[in-house]
């Protein structure tokens, strides 16, 4: 067995500190920018009333570090002595690593935003658990389709397969795409909206305070909460003491004796 020459180690050490110093050295420099980057963004963030933007920079704590790092990991990628397909699937990881983090951040940001948002307005498909969910499930699809695409892959095939599949997926999980569309009935029609006080025909009586993907959450006088299917809250008769408008008309029997005087 020959021995490596110290020429041999030498090359292959120098080889190695060029791609890993080019990596360090775009990572610290990137944190050096994030860090006085996330402070200009909270000074700004003082002088709004708004806490979206407060949110915002809560959310970039964490995924600014991993950019930095993947960003070094993808300039060190540039310079390292590899193959010229081993390095491009490499740096088509990391884009793909990249857009994940950002997915993340988007779909939680959009998803608050639009709560804080519907709050303001009073608009109660955004403040709902299913109206984000929904929201957070649009920007992961997006998301994905945009991390198939910087991996290579192409989404015609996938998406044959996903029509083939999805009848499969959707025969094993009819009662969550019937309490989903369900949900997604109750938030158009709204027969029950959040903060309505409901009775259903099972005799439960409370304040709606969420329609989420899967069920409705009823608050019940005693501080108890009641979770129903929003199937079986959509085929059930509800009495909604909130609607037309809060006020409502109260009989009250008053009786007579015979021997009154009219007057």
């Amino acid at each position: 067995m020959r021995l490596p020459t110290l020429d041999t180690v030498q090359g292959f050490l120098l080889n190695l500190a060029t791609p890993a110093g080019t990596a360090l050295g775009v990572a610290l420099l990137l944190l050096v920018v994030r860090h006085y980057f996330l402070q200009w963004l909270g000074v700004l963030a003082k002088r709004t009333s708004t806490r979206l933007d407060e949110f915002l920079i809560e959310s970039l704590q964490a995924p600014t570090v991993l950019w930095c790092l993947a960003l070094g990991l993808m300039a060190g990628l540039e310079v390292a002595p590899l193959p010229r397909r081993l390095a491009m699937w490499g740096t088509s990881l990391v884009a793909a690593l990249l857009i994940l983090s950002v997915t993340i951040v988007l779909a939680n940001v959009l998803a608050h935003g639009l709560k804080q948002i519907g709050q303001r307005i009073e608009m109660e498909t955004a403040v709902t658990g299913l109206g984000m969910t929904l929201t957070k499930a649009l920007v992961f699809a997006l998301g994905g389709l945009f991390m198939l695409n910087a991996l290579g892959i192409s989404i015609t095939p996938l998406l044959a397969a996903m029509g083939v599949g999805g009848i499969a997926v959707g025969l094993a999980l009819q009662d969550t795409l019937s309490n989903l569309f369900a949900g997604v009935h109750i938030l158009m029609e709204r027969p029950a909206r959040v903060g309505d006080y409901v009775k259903l025909e099972t005799g439960q009586e409370g304040y709606v305070t969420d329609v989420g993907w899967r069920t409705t959450r009823i608050r019940m006088l005693p501080n108890n909460m009641v979770i129903v299917p929003n199937a079986k809250l959509a085929q059930s008769i509800l009495t909604n003491y909130s609607l037309p408008e809060q006020r409502m008309a109260l009989l009250i029997p008053v009786s007579v004796s015979y021997a009154s005087d009219p007057e």
